[in-house]
């Protein structure tokens, strides 16, 4: 994540794809958000993660970074759910 703080949809959307596309450039430093998604023990997205995680599967449907980039900035993190669909658990917080 950079200083920059933007405020319209279309900054954020630039800036998160931003974290991605210039990891490993020369002269660019390494984005901070991935460094904490890749530092992670265990492979499941706590709720601490939840807000980079959604926007990078965002940027990611949008076709604006690469499978490939996307989980080089995840590692191995992802929603672990006890099958497929759409879980609403009563104590989550």
């Amino acid at each position: 994540m950079s200083p920059y703080g933007g405020v319209q949809a279309i900054e954020d959307i630039a800036e998160v794809t931003s974290w991605v596309t210039v990891r490993g450039m020369p002269d660019e430093p390494e984005d901070g958000a991935c460094q904490v998604m890749n530092g992670r023990t265990g492979t499941s997205i706590n709720r601490d993660d939840a807000a980079v995680f959604t926007k990078l599967n965002f940027v990611r449907t949008l076709g604006f970074i690469s499978e490939q980039q996307y989980r080089a900035c995840l590692g191995s993190l992802q929603i672990e759910a006890p099958g497929p669909g759409f879980f609403s658990y009563k104590n989550c917080l």
